[in-house]
Parts: structure tokens; sequence; C-alpha cells
């Protein structure tokens, strides 16, 4: 488990109008873990938990927050994309004439997976928690495709509070994240 992880009491007044299980974990980050492995570890921490309270039902988010407040490499949407999905996979194909030039066929998301259609159902999105000053917080919501009880975002609606999805998946294209 991270060093600090704990469930908002949904019953609580902070909690009032909300559906989701949250959790906050708490964690220094160092600057040379690789693309995605914050987020794939919070998922790995905090899944069990998550799949527990929420009974496959309810929509449960796992939130992460940086208090080191280092430059933001490693939750940057990027990151949480291949936290989530796996890591990225460009396919290329050779030219049939022999030529040194190849092309690029698609790109798809490959090992590394954390969730998808039979995975890590129970998790709703993965959210991003930041200070945006001394006095303001700010959270990014990454919604999981596969979820199986969709986060609603009428339900977490503030000025403070960005709610992205995945593109849909087109050939020759990877998908980003984009507001809805």
């Amino acid at each position: 488990m991270p060093e600090r992880a704990r469930r908002l009491d949904p019953l609580s007044p902070a909690a009032i109008g909300t559906v989701a299980t949250v959790y906050y974990f708490a964690s220094p980050l160092i600057a040379k873990k690789r693309d995605g492995i914050e987020p794939r570890k919070a998922i790995d921490d905090g899944y069990p938990q998550l799949r527990a309270t929420t009974h496959g039902w309810w929509p449960g988010i796992i939130v992460l927050y940086d208090n080191v407040q280092l430059p933001r490499i490693h939750l940057d949407p990027y990151a949480i994309k291949t936290g989530m999905y796996g890591l990225e996979h460009v396919l290329i194909a050779p030219p049939a004439s022999g030529a040194v030039r190849s092309r690029m066929v698609d790109i798809i998301f490959g090992s590394k997976k954390k969730v998808g259609p039979t995975r890590n159902r129970a998790l709703s999105a993965v959210g991003h928690l930041y200070r945006d000053s001394s006095d303001w917080l700010g959270l990014h919501l990454y919604h999981n495709v596969y979820a199986r009880a969709p986060l609603k975002t009428s339900r977490l609606r503030s000025s403070a509070v960005r709610h992205y999805r995945l593109t849909p998946k087109r050939s020759g294209l990877a998908q980003e994240w984009e507001p809805i």
C-alpha cells in the first residue's frame, strides 16, 4: 500500500452529491522512473480495495497526488494513459519493393496494460489532483473506457474539475485524451 491511502466516507459532507468512492495516494515521485510507472503502481496498489468497496456496481476512482511537487513528468496525461492502457507500440511494415523506408501501419496499446475489456473494470477513472496555487486544488479525471460502472461527469462538476476520455480508435493514429 502507498504510505497514505484513505477512503472518503461516502456519507460525509465532503462526499454529498458524488457516487464514487475516492482514494487518495500521496507518495513521492522519483524523477528517473519510466512512463506510466506511478499510475500503474497506484492502480496495482489501490485496485483490490477499490473493487472490494465498489463491488463493480458503483463508480470508483483512484486519485494520484504529487505531494513533492516536482515537474509533472510522471503524472502528465501521457503517463496516465500509458499507466492505464499500456505502452504504445508503433506497427511498421517494410515496403514490398525492398526499399529502405518503412511505413507506419498503426499505433496500438501493447504491454503493461492495467485496464481492458476483462481487467480492472471496477476502476471508473484515474484522477490527478494537483495544487493550482497555494490556495487552490485542481482535479483532472481520466475516464476508463472499459469501466463496468462509468463515472457520470455530472456527478463531479466544478471549475476545478476537468474530465477526459480517449478518442475513438482510428487506424494509423494514436488515441489521445479529449475533454468530455
